[in-house]
């Protein structure tokens, strides 16, 4: 008999291929029940409209819109945009491209200076 604590509130359980105890799987699926409910109704909700009316956090919220649990979402709205160029993303404040961009850009502006240092050996900066 394997024993594991669960993953959410610590409690002694019984491993069956869940990292939740029943408990917390319920409350689990309740709260994503209530937030798909209200995504559903409201279409073009916000994040945080959506995080206030049902009481789920920013977090759970993008997991599930990662996971692709939400897929009622005809309007990708809930999702970030990419400060640069404005496309949906899932992580982070840019995209991959534009930190591609940004990345060879800095390459291209700063080339490498070599520099002596007080032992005679060179270093690129």
């Amino acid at each position: 008999m394997n024993v594991t604590n669960c993953k959410k509130c610590g409690r002694v359980m019984q491993y069956n291929h869940s990292e939740l105890c029943s408990k917390c799987t319920d409350s689990e699926k309740d709260l994503y029940q209530k937030v798909r409910d209200y995504v559903f109704d409201h279409r073009g909700a916000t994040i945080p409209e959506v995080s206030e009316a049902t009481g789920a956090s920013r977090a759970v919220i993008l997991r599930y819109l990662r996971e692709d649990k939400l897929s009622l979402v005809e309007n990708r709205t809930l999702l970030p945009k990419c400060k640069s160029c404005g496309t949906l993303i899932q992580i982070g404040d840019i995209c991959a491209d534009c930190t591609k961009k940004k990345f060879t850009e800095g390459l291209k502006s700063s080339p490498t200076k070599k520099t002596t240092t007080g032992f005679g050996r060179t270093r690129r900066r």
